[in-house]
């Protein structure tokens, strides 16, 4: 949405100071239902159908406005949602926490390992990855994280559940594969009444020319693409695949739809996160059908 924000502004002729305040404050009075359909209407071309919704992304946003369950803001922060996990599947799946903090000047980074991961618990967009302590900037690093703390990202997305999230900086442990940052697995799981459906999204150099493969329980490259497009390499099924599948099942078991994350790093499990707005409702499916496809395995009860 904010991108959307800066192409307008950027082709609006004549849009000075004044004409800027006015579309954010204009923006900001809107209810969220009406901020949904506008940005819906933008991006896909057509009005959104929240009385019948039939495709993945609509149904998405009908979650985001009539389906507003407080386990919902739990699993969205990044801090509440380690003691979920530890509760379903074991603490030893947690990437290890070096830290958590009210704001950037109370880290202590001398404390710190050479490599870390800093990031706010409340949003998306904030992460920080230091691979070197000796040439890493805390300044510009503690400016970021600092404007993370005091923005709200439900007013970008007008995802209900990141409202309430109480802002705080958490540090964890880096994870690397290659010295780069792990590939990333995503469990789309949907569970109706004939059993569950899973699709893995695999997010592969997601900080240097993010691609996604789309892959189904086999492995096997699907025949559409997700927001991004398909790597020129498939990449390889993770050794513990079964094992993940597994515990993305018993994490999902409670949800009509959820996506689950993990990495896989030295043959061991990582959890990353759980989402239940994936991409915000605005993921473009190529070919177009397949929102329609997967909105069909999603059963809204």
């Amino acid at each position: 949405m904010k991108k959307t924000i800066k192409n307008i502004i950027k082709k609006a002729p004549g849009f000075d100071n004044l004409n800027l305040l006015r579309f954010r404050i204009n923006y900001f009075l809107k209810d969220d239902e009406t901020v949904i359909k506008e940005k819906y209407r933008a991006i896909f071309g057509k009005e959104l159908n929240l009385e019948n919704p039939k495709t993945f992304n609509e149904k998405i946003q009908w979650r985001i406005l009539k389906d507003r369950k407080d386990i919902y803001t739990q699993l969205a922060d990044k801090y509440l949602v380690r003691d979920y996990v530890k509760g379903k599947i074991g603490e030893e799946y947690l990437i290890k926490l070096l830290g958590v903090y009210e704001k950037a000047e109370d880290i202590d980074y001398d404390k710190l390992p050479n490599k870390f991961v800093l990031k706010c618990n409340h949003d998306s967009g904030s992460v920080i990855i230091c691979k070197d302590k000796s040439t890493f900037n805390k300044k510009e690093a503690n400016k970021k994280l600092n404007f993370s703390l005091k923005r709200n990202f439900y007013y970008i997305t007008r995802e209900w559940h990141y409202k309430n999230i109480k802002p705080l900086i958490i540090c964890e442990e880096f994870l690397e594969e290659n010295g780069k940052a792990p590939k990333d697995y995503k469990f789309h799981i949907f569970n109706n009444s004939k059993g569950s459906n899973i699709f893995i999204q695999c997010d592969v150099d997601r900080f240097d020319g993010h691609k996604r493969a789309m892959l189904d329980e086999k492995w096997k490259l699907t025949s559409f693409e997700y927001k991004k497009k398909t790597p020129n390499i498939i990449p390889e099924k993770p050794l513990k695949f079964d094992e993940m599948k597994k515990l993305a099942l018993k994490l999902s078991k409670d949800f009509e739809m959820s996506r689950i994350d993990f990495y896989e790093v030295n043959e061991k499990i990582y959890f990353g996160e759980i989402t239940f707005t994936s991409e915000a409702g605005t993921g473009i499916f190529y070919p177009d059908e397949w929102d329609y496809k997967l909105g069909e395995m999603w059963e809204i009860r």
